[in-house]
């Protein structure tokens, strides 16, 4: 997949997940919002499906083939996640000074665990 359509498509999941979040806002009981595989679509796609591994292969082996083949399709789709984070970024501290992204990115590090639901 060229990095062209990776940016499409990482730009869709993006906006995809904006729009979620907007109708979760609007009312947190919600239902009717179908999470429709955007996401495991797009990493399906970007993943590899074949592995060359000879038959004897042990165990590590076959771990060590999957990662050699996985490790360029995982950070590419990290460097346009990246891309896509800086543009908006960019954008957001050229009107918003007081609260740059670097502060944003600061204070979710701090409530990281509360994520988890701890």
């Amino acid at each position: 997949m060229e990095t062209s359509e990776i940016m499409r498509r990482v730009i869709g999941i993006l906006t995809k997940g904006a729009e979620w979040e907007k109708l979760l806002t609007e009312d947190p009981d919600r239902t009717d919002i179908q999470i429709d595989g955007t996401v495991d679509a797009f990493v399906r796609e970007m993943i590899p499906t074949k592995f060359e591994v000879p038959g004897n292969a042990t165990p590590q082996a076959v771990a060590d083939a999957m990662a050699r083949e996985m490790i360029p399709a995982v950070g590419r789709m990290i460097a346009c996640f990246s891309m896509a984070y800086l543009e908006l970024a960019h954008e957001y501290d050229a009107t918003q000074p007081d609260k740059t992204s670097a502060v944003i990115l600061r204070d979710l590090a701090l409530r990281a665990e509360t994520l988890n639901g701890e």
